[in-house]
């Protein structure tokens, strides 16, 4: 029973935060839709705009197809049509038109013997003439076969004044002997272009008659009346469909009151027009030609011929290509003869070259997707010369939309909607601009409010640097400190929790906002390590494998406030300790702190701020006040933080630095531009590992005592320098008690106080070590002889041990003041022209006795022509002198000692080789240390202070040059004094 109610609790906690878990994941994701909803909105406003202005100017989208028809250029005439034109040839042998029908009907009897496949006779016959001629055209009409005679819907005045539509019928007898009846009437768009064709229409008789065009496809095709039939969507000729736009009045007749009742709908086709007036010109002949014979017979054989008008008769139209330019610069202002229309649109259905429109819902979807990309080109065109990108943006958006309208209509004949694209993608710039005016004049407003309020001091730079802009990683920081595999740190929100800063393995619903923890967080640190979770529960991506981790969870807070959470997670067996852990937590309490002190500044505000914000002009006058007062507080500050001698370093809580005076700049051999974004722990050598330890107890000191830090560092290596690093919190509030935003470290230059300190130090152990030695030995001597009686060879012997202990003694103190002053930098540089070769040779003749007396040889190998420098000759001279004198001590009977110079691209070298007793590898760190000399050459009888080799090194180092040693026990040493050139001296010694 306990076990099942352990079970059932269990199960219900599960369910509760799972159900807890669904609501801050739906809180969640519609704080983030937001922001994509505001645009989706937008652009759908601009979709619908376009849409509207579609709607309410039709002719746009007219005159953007017609744009896209002439833009795609004139079609190849088709060859299975021909145009029998009574043209003015014509007109001029025969007489003004009418003619006699006995003309039309030879005509016809000429045509049909070519076995035409059907001749469209586009000329109305509604009134009788002369009853032979009649008769004559009548029988040449059954004859042939195939010919459709038209009929036509004018407007007439009628007696009372009043216009009146009226069909205007074949003669009965025409209509009798031909194979069909077709009308010709073209429907006229509101600016009077004749872009499409009434496929089918009612007389006043209620007789429906198709148009010409499709009634010359019927009859061409072999077809009955039967074989045309209208779909919902098409009209059918036979198997050829025909896609077309029907009206949604539709219109029922019957011929008289016994006859079947009819529905005829308007069905309307769009002409592809193949180009202007006289597009057919090669298929084309005159009437003239047709009865002189001057035709092949074969040129018609199964072609659809169509007979027409193209002289200045009667009605023309306009079309597409009229407004067009023609290949000279002209407007082609010619308009077309009704046979020339009838031909368009007879090749539109042959050749099935249907227009496929877009639907007002298909129209407003791509409106909608203009509309999203011109949003996404406005959102990517930023930066600088953002104003140039994003017009750039908009005009490739515009062309693109041109170019693929263009390539959809050449290559599938579909007519885009690029009227409402276009009208969506011209909305849409306004738009997005005033959201994005809306939006940064409230923010504006949230910055100026919280510049008036803010009481605190501006950092000290030409820029001002906001707590909130200093780089954030602190997880990073607690991650060293307590050696933790990953870290989170968390904000407390009233709807959950907010990464803020993290490190190592990816929290789990990191990617949403808020996010909920399994656990609540711990407020006590020995709680927390006494009860963690396992890390999986938190962490989700980038745990160590077959590493046994858990979670400890800290509860953030401040003066009773609840900030956020501290997530840490670490390996099983090496747990932090609680000091450590209580570090981290206040590290990461103060981070939170700061930061959501920042956002509470924004979010305090509601969305009436945001998008109602103050005026311009008051923005102004406040950004002037404040600039004013900014600029004054930021001068003074920043002269007097760059006029100090200390090095100043102003960072981050995380140790990143923001700012950096010309001194600290200049001790550590950087611009201050450079030292920005720089780790001051780095820097200053506390964030090395084995200073782990120590830069704990630094940050224990300063984020939880509250209390300065002072240690002592060295920066450099030849020489180094001694700094004194001071650290200290900046913290909120008057009374420094707040949370702390930043730390500011000061580095005072202790190198002449250490410099002093050793001083003294040689001091002591010259007294203490190396004066004691003579002095013992000139007092004991002295007492024996005052005790004693001995012979006066004996007193002589003593005598002159004395004199030369003394002179030892005086030797020692000499050496060590010329050291001494050389360091402190008493004895100045007398600077002075120096022949190298003939200062060595000098030198090196006072020690030609010594080195035979040793039983050596001096070899000189100097480079010839070598550049002079500028230098005090006479302690490079005694430097020489140390070294050759060094390496005749230590050298063996019958050897040599090599002196060598040279140079190299901005170096000249001094080398002395000696072939003695060498020195050992760990010995070499430490021979140029004052008093210091190799063991087994002090047990040897070659006498020393341990002064001459740290003699050297200075007189090198205030030179600006260097000093070296390579040597290896029982083959000898090379030591190598080496001096940079003054480009100045261009002569050769």
């Amino acid at each position: 029973m306990p076990l099942l109610c352990f079970l059932l609790d269990d199960t219900w906690e599960c369910m509760n935060r799972r159900l807890a878990t669904i609501k801050i994941k739906g809180q969640l994701e519609r704080q983030q839709l937001r922001p994509a909803a505001q645009l989706a909105a937008l652009a759908l406003l601009a979709a619908a705009f376009g849409v509207v202005v579609a709607w309410r100017a039709p002719g746009l989208s007219l005159q953007a197809r017609d744009a896209l028809v002439r833009t795609r250029g004139v079609l190849v005439a088709p060859d299975d049509m021909v145009i029998v034109a009574i043209d003015e040839a014509s007109i001029a042998r025969f007489g003004r038109f009418p003619w006699s029908r006995a003309v039309l009907a030879n005509t016809l009897d000429k045509l049909a013997a070519a076995q035409p496949r059907a001749i469209a006779l586009d000329v109305l016959f509604s009134e009788a003439t002369n009853e032979k001629d009649d008769a004559a055209l009548a029988a040449a009409i059954k004859r042939a076969g195939n010919v459709i005679v038209a009929a036509q819907l004018v407007n007439q005045n009628e007696e009372r004044g009043e216009r009146r539509a009226t069909w205007l019928h074949p003669q009965s007898a025409f209509a009798q002997a031909a194979a069909g009846i077709g009308h010709v009437n073209l429907a006229l768009d509101r600016d009077g272009v004749a872009r499409t064709i009434l496929l089918r229409q009612i007389d006043d008789a209620a007789q429906a008659y198709w148009t010409m065009a499709i009634e010359t496809t019927r009859v061409g095709a072999g077809l009955t009346s039967a074989d045309l039939r209208e779909t919902p969507e098409a009209v059918n000729i036979g198997a050829r469909v025909i896609p077309v736009q029907f009206d949604s009045v539709n219109l029922s007749v019957a011929a008289t009151n016994d006859a079947p009742v009819e529905t005829v709908r308007a069905a309307r086709l769009a002409i592809d027009y193949g180009g202007p007036a006289g597009a057919f010109a090669v298929q084309t002949i005159s009437v003239t030609d047709v009865l002189d014979g001057k035709f092949v017979a074969e040129r018609l054989r199964g072609k659809y011929v169509l007979i027409g008008a193209t002289a200045a008769l009667g009605d023309r139209v306009v079309s597409p290509f009229t407004r067009a330019e023609s290949a000279d610069g002209n407007q082609n202002a010619a308009p077309l003869a009704g046979v020339e229309v009838l031909a368009h649109a007879l090749n539109t259905i042959l050749r099935a070259r249907f227009y496929r429109e877009a639907s007002d819902g298909q129209a407003f979807w791509l409106a909608v997707l203009m509309a999203a990309l011109t949003v996404g080109a406005l959102t990517l065109a930023q930066g600088r010369f953002a104003g140039l990108q994003q017009l750039g943006a908009i005009a490739a958006l515009l062309f693109g939309v041109w170019l693929t309208a263009y390539f959809a209509f050449v290559h599938w004949l579909i007519v885009l909607p690029v009227v409402p694209m276009l009208a969506a993608c011209g909305a849409t710039v306004p738009l997005v601009l005033l959201r994005r005016t809306l939006l940064a004049s409230g923010q504006l407003d949230a910055r100026l409010a919280e510049l008036t309020n803010d009481n605190g001091a501006v950092l000290p730079s030409s820029v001002v640097i906001l707590p909130s802009q200093l780089r954030p990683q602190p997880a990073a920081l607690i991650a060293r400190l307590s050696g933790a595999h990953a870290v989170a740190i968390l904000a407390r929100t009233p709807s959950g929790y907010r990464l803020l800063s993290d490190y190592g393995a990816s929290l789990a619903g990191a990617e949403s906002e808020p996010i909920a923890l399994p656990h609540a967080p711990c407020a006590s640190v020995g709680e927390a390590l006494a009860r963690p979770s396992a890390a999986t529960e938190y962490f989700e991506t980038g745990v160590p494998r077959g590493m046994f981790l858990r979670a400890a969870t800290l509860k953030l807070e401040a003066a009773g406030t609840d900030l956020g959470a501290l997530l840490v997670a670490f390996n099983a067996a090496e747990p932090p300790a609680v000091a450590t852990l209580q570090l981290c937590r206040e590290l990461a309490t103060h981070y939170v702190a700061l930061l959501s002190h920042d956002a509470g500044q924004a979010e305090g505000r509601g969305w009436l701020w945001r998008w109602l914000p103050h005026s311009l002009a008051n923005k102004g006058q406040q950004l002037a006040q404040l600039q004013q007062r900014f600029l004054r507080r930021a001068g003074f500050v920043n002269r007097a933080l760059h006029s100090m001698e200390d090095g100043l370093l102003v960072c981050g809580v995380d140790g990143f630095i923001a700012f950096a005076n010309p001194r600290a700049a200049q001790i550590f051999g950087l611009s201050a531009t450079a030292l920005q974004g720089q780790e001051l722990f780095d820097l200053t050598g506390l964030a090395q590992p084995a200073s782990a330890n120590e830069l704990r107890d630094v940050l224990t000191r300063l984020l939880i005592e509250r209390a300065p830090v002072e240690r002592e560092i060295t920066i450099g290596e030849a020489p180094p320098r001694y700094y004194c690093l001071r650290l200290a919190a900046v913290c909120e509030g008057i009374e420094q008690t707040g949370a702390v935003t930043g730390l500011v470290a000061t580095l005072s230059d202790i190198t002449r106080q250490r410099e002093l300190q050793q001083m003294k130090n040689d001091v002591m152990a010259l007294v203490t070590h190396e004066l004691r030695t003579p002095l013992t030995a000139i007092q004991g001597m002295s007492e024996v002889l005052a005790q004693h009686e001995f012979t006066a060879a004996q007193q002589r012997e003593m005598h002159q041990a004395i004199n030369d202990e003394a002179k030892r003694l005086a030797r020692m103190i000499d050496e060590y003041l010329n050291v001494a002053r050389l360091e402190a930098g008493a004895q100045p540089l007398r600077r002075e022209t120096v022949r190298v070769t003939t200062l060595l040779e000098r030198t090196l003749l006072l020690l030609e006795p010594l080195a035979r007396a040793r039983g050596l040889r001096l070899v000189r190998r100097f480079a010839p022509n070598l550049p002079q420098l500028l230098g005090d000759a006479d302690l490079l001279g005694r430097a020489v002198s140390n070294l050759v004198t060094n390496a005749i001590k230590y050298s063996e009977a019958d050897g040599e000692v090599v002196i060598e110079t040279g140079t190299t691209a901005n170096e000249l070298f001094i080398k002395v080789s000696d072939q003695g007793c060498g020195i050992a590898a760990d010995e070499l760190e430490r021979i140029f240390e004052k008093f210091y000399r190799v063991p087994r050459i002090e047990e040897s009888d070659a006498p020393g202070t341990g002064l001459g080799l740290p003699f050297v090194r200075e007189v090198a180092e205030l030179h600006g040059g260097r000093v070296t040693v390579a040597s290896e026990s029982g083959i000898g040493s090379v030591f190598t004094i080496r001096l940079p050139l003054n480009d100045a001296i261009e002569k050769k010694s």
